[in-house]
């Protein structure tokens, strides 16, 4: 299949034949067209404890190197992530972000300007408007999501799932690779 440059990425559970040798639990998300920029919104501030994350789909040559996250408050980019390098086993990646409202994957591409990953078992903490009250820590283990489901249409786990900011090289390499966290 070609990818038109152009193509939006998609937050979806990878259909059965699609899935590449997942050692992560059954159901799981992937960034769809390979998007290095896609983010993920929350209802309110949380805390982003982390995730499991492997490469994903069609093998080590496709796989995004590394990815990082952004984290978000009120439209205001509050704090980033290391690099987190990607292999072929699910790794924990202890993304740590506090009061946060969105988050935005980046990922260093490896195949025409993309670079595919999976995630499973993100987990945060919603965090209370009363500072007394501790609430519950929330894992999204997709188990419960069908197979090839489009999480942008879903809003699973009362998140808003963001379709991807599509291929731009020279936006990539301006924000990327010139960044002083590499």
């Amino acid at each position: 299949k070609i990818i038109e440059d152009n193509s939006n990425g998609l937050w979806v559970v990878p259909y059965q034949d699609a899935s590449y040798s997942s050692n992560l639990e059954n159901h799981y998300v992937t960034n769809k067209w390979g998007d290095t920029q896609i983010g993920i919104s929350y209802p309110s501030k949380v805390h982003v404890i982390g995730g499991f994350f492997k490469g994903q789909e069609g093998g080590e040559g496709v796989w995004a190197k590394s990815i990082r996250v952004i984290g978000y408050c009120d439209g205001e980019q509050i704090q980033i992530t290391n690099w987190f390098d990607i292999d072929s086993f699910p790794s924990w990646f202890a993304i740590d972000l506090f009061n946060v409202d969105r988050i935005v994957f980046e990922a260093i591409p490896s195949y025409n300007g993309r670079g595919w990953y999976a995630m499973d078992d993100l987990t945060f903490i919603p965090k209370s408007q009363n500072e007394d009250e501790i609430l519950d820590t929330v894992i999204l283990d997709f188990e419960d999501c069908p197979l090839n489901q489009d999480l942008n249409k879903s809003q699973y786990g009362g998140l808003i799932w963001e379709q991807g900011s599509g291929i731009n090289n020279s936006d990539f390499e301006n924000n990327i690779f010139n960044s002083s966290n590499i």
